[in-house]
């Protein structure tokens, strides 16, 4: 069974020694590589590139919206505590039910 595996597998490998050698088109190396560096400047380039400048005009006008919705805003307090320390304490004090009376 081993000599008859040895065999085949010789027989195989003796075919490879009749092949030809595979022949390549001429310039079949520089048109591969222009192709590959074409289409990784396409790859590398897709996410930035801005075709028309209508989308940069367009993009520069909703900004400009934003920024004038922002700035016209009022400011309106955070909480409705002042952040005055004495009443920082005296609602901490309210909170808890604690009398803050100072007695000398």
């Amino acid at each position: 069974m081993n000599t008859e595996l040895n065999n085949k597998i010789e027989s195989t490998l003796n075919s490879f020694n009749e092949m030809d050698r595979a022949e390549v088109q001429p310039f079949f190396q520089t048109r591969l590589m222009a192709r590959l560096s074409k289409e990784y400047e396409i790859n590398n380039n897709n996410w930035f590139t801005v075709k028309k400048p209508v989308w940069i005009i367009a993009a520069l006008f909703v900004l400009l919206i934003a920024n004038t919705i922002m700035l016209t805003q009022e400011n309106k307090p955070a909480n409705s505590i002042n952040n005055k320390p004495e009443s920082i304490l005296q609602g901490f004090a309210n909170e808890y039910n604690l009398s803050s009376t100072i007695n000398y």
